[in-house]
């Protein structure tokens, strides 16, 4: 689909095979392609039914996860440099670039967001990691997994 599309592709229904290995699912290699030609990738976001109607935030970056970002207290770290790309998504929070990228997870625990990667060949080579936190509160209570991928 990607070799004769003349528009972006859609990769719906699918999340990040690194996260959650099923067959459905994208790898590393076919989420860089989508991204080169440029498209939206959306993603699920699952916090577990114990998370349920609380507050998320996707949090992303694309210089490395090691050392990451401490987080208040001391106790854990979201594994994501803040860099430029991480400012880029706090201010386009939610905008049709960074769809979803805050809100509150559903009955489930679970919620749904997208990601518009626009074709520019400068992205090429580009690794983008993405995860998210759930909030209670002011308090951080749960640190997803970070996947990443990157555009070929």
């Amino acid at each position: 689909v990607l070799g004769v599309s003349e528009a972006p592709v859609i990769a719906s229904h699918a999340n990040a095979h690194a996260l959650c290995p099923v067959p459905r699912n994208l790898t590393d290699k076919q989420l860089g392609a989508l991204a080169a030609t440029g498209g939206v990738v959306h993603f699920t976001l699952t916090s577990g039914i114990q998370n349920k109607n609380r507050t998320y935030r996707v949090v992303g970056g694309v210089s490395g996860t090691v050392p990451g970002i401490p987080l208040p207290g001391g106790a854990a770290t979201l594994p994501i440099n803040w860099d430029i790309f991480t400012n880029l998504m706090i201010n386009l929070l939610n905008t049709p670039a960074f769809q979803n990228f805050m809100g509150t997870l559903d009955a489930k625990g679970s919620a749904a967001a997208a990601i518009v990667i626009p074709a520019a060949p400068g992205l090429k080579g580009l690794r983008f990691y993405l995860g998210f936190i759930t909030v209670k509160g002011s308090s951080i209570i749960a640190i997803a997994r970070t996947a990443g991928f990157s555009i070929r």
